[in-house]
């Protein structure tokens, strides 16, 4: 989360209404970087925000699109492009807008599960002679009926899948 420890309300009433973080963060992490660099989107930053669309058209305005030196071809769901997929030595990247944070209501949860269910599919059905697939995440998949969908989309995959996320900011192992 870019903006964990920001407090929405400063960010809010700035005279920028926060756009100024979403700069900086792109600065820090992004100029002088030389590493291939991409960020994933998350709660802090977009959802937990008083006015989480223009907190959001800030996100996608600053940090949708990877740093320079991110030389990989990046494939884009066309009416999420948040959801992105690339593939690095045979092996099948796939980032999906999946966060926690305040709630947004059923049909923007259900919608977004079912875009990332979808973009999931379609990679794995595009690239089928990928080796293996890591999923990346902001949040867990906390929804059984969504989990259970991207299950069944692993196992009928029938390679190794690596599924990231850091939304509790710690490390456990989910067999």
């Amino acid at each position: 989360d870019i903006c964990s420890g920001k407090d929405a309300k400063q960010m809010h009433e700035a005279d920028d209404g926060g756009e100024s973080v979403f700069i900086e963060m792109r600065s820090l992490l992004y100029e002088n970087n030389t590493i291939p660099s991409f960020f994933l989107i998350g709660d802090n930053e977009t959802r937990d925000q008083i006015d989480s669309a223009r907190a959001f058209s800030f996100w996608q305005k600053h940090l949708l699109e990877p740093n320079e030196v991110f030389a990989f071809k990046i494939n884009r769901q066309k009416h999420r492009p948040e959801n992105f997929s690339f593939v690095l030595d045979d092996v099948l990247i796939i980032g999906i807008h999946k966060i926690g944070g305040k709630d947004g209501g059923e049909a923007y949860w259900k919608e977004t599960r079912k875009d990332a269910e979808m973009w999931i599919a379609q990679q794995f059905q595009a690239y089928p002679n990928s080796k293996a697939s890591v999923i990346l995440a902001h949040a867990r998949t906390s929804n059984k009926l969504h989990e259970e969908k991207i299950f069944a989309l692993v196992e009928a995959y029938k390679k190794p899948v690596l599924y990231i996320n850091a939304n509790l900011h710690k490390w456990r192992y989910l067999p």
